[in-house]
């Protein structure tokens, strides 16, 4: 269907004028990590694509960067010459599209039970018990820590490792601060 609608642009001569951009929901656990379900913050959930094509973008380029669906916002406000409101608190990839470097680091949280911070190499997520509706305590008190280069399927859990207590620490800093920051 995008190839159709490429095709109209292209046959009534917008081509050249239209942003067209592709990007779909969060995905579904089917049983990774034992879950069933969109309730989590492991990439296999959270991770969606992201096509962008029109004036003002490079054509063939693929990135692997830390971005909000909320960011598209000010993007299109960038590229279209739109006045960005001052309450947007998001940001344009277009800096990150043409070559500057991108965030830092990305938080994503799943109500009180799950909080994470991605960084290009590492995910830390803070898991944690809360009550359900009947007031029992689910869920578990526990750290993960993931390095996302060699293990992307988020399967061995390096947060008691001793080596790694250094960058668990660094990232439990910068997951504590966000959280302060937002109030969350």
């Amino acid at each position: 269907q995008i190839g159709r609608i490429l095709t109209a642009l292209t046959e009534s001569g917008h081509a050249d004028n239209t942003i067209v951009v592709y990007v779909a929901d969060h995905g579904i656990a089917i049983g990774q990590h034992g879950l069933f379900g969109k309730q989590n913050v492991y990439d296999h959930s959270i991770r969606v694509p992201l096509i962008l094509r029109g004036p003002g973008l490079p054509t063939g380029q693929r990135m692997d960067a830390l971005n909000y669906s909320f960011d598209l916002f000010p993007t299109l406000c960038e590229l279209t010459g739109i006045a960005r409101p001052d309450t947007v608190e998001s940001q344009s990839l277009l800096p990150l599209i043409h070559g500057e470097p991108g965030r830092p680091s990305l938080f994503a949280c799943y109500r009180d039970m799950q909080c994470a911070v991605t960084t290009d190499d590492w995910k830390l997520i803070r898991n944690a018990r809360v009550p359900n509706r009947q007031g029992e305590l689910v869920g578990t008190d526990r750290w993960q820590l993931f390095n996302l280069q060699d293990d992307p399927w988020e399967t061995n859990d390096l947060a008691d490792n001793p080596a790694h207590q250094t960058q668990k620490a660094n990232l439990e800093t910068q997951l504590a601060e966000w959280s302060h920051r937002v109030n969350y």
